[in-house]
């Protein structure tokens, strides 16, 4: 039997969350991550693509680049740009497609406890009607 149990997630705060905000780490090469991070020290690329951060060559999988990560993240909570939430939730995840965007998911926290709000076909797109592609 699956156990489903909230959870504190860490995001990036309001203030850093468009500069953290990333395409995902499989999309590009590291000479092309490396580029895209450049001049912003605040991008997820630093932690989920952290051999961005170690000398060019680097094994993706060595025991470097995880630790790399691993301090990646632990800094960015301690400079204030990611913060857990402060009550456990459970995150609704949903792929969503056919939009005209490039968006392909939706997540949400749910505070445990809190009411669902549920979000019909209508309410979803108009939610994110006007966007351009990212």
């Amino acid at each position: 039997m699956a156990v489903f149990k909230p959870f504190k997630a860490l995001r990036p705060t309001s203030e850093y969350a468009s500069r953290v905000a990333a395409l995902p780490y499989d999309v590009m090469n590291s000479e092309e991550a490396r580029e895209m991070v450049k001049d912003n020290p605040y991008s997820f690329l630093h932690i989920d693509k952290a051999e961005i951060d170690l000398p060019e060559g680097t094994d993706l999988y060595s025991d470097a680049v995880y630790a790399k990560a691993a301090e990646n993240l632990k800094n960015s909570e301690a400079d204030g740009i990611m913060k857990a939430d402060e009550t456990p939730c459970f995150y609704i995840y949903r792929q969503i497609a056919g939009y005209g965007v490039k968006v392909s998911s939706l997540a949400r926290g749910l505070g445990f406890g809190d009411d669902l709000e549920y979000a019909d076909e209508v309410t979803l797109s108009r939610a994110i009607e006007g966007r351009s592609e990212m």
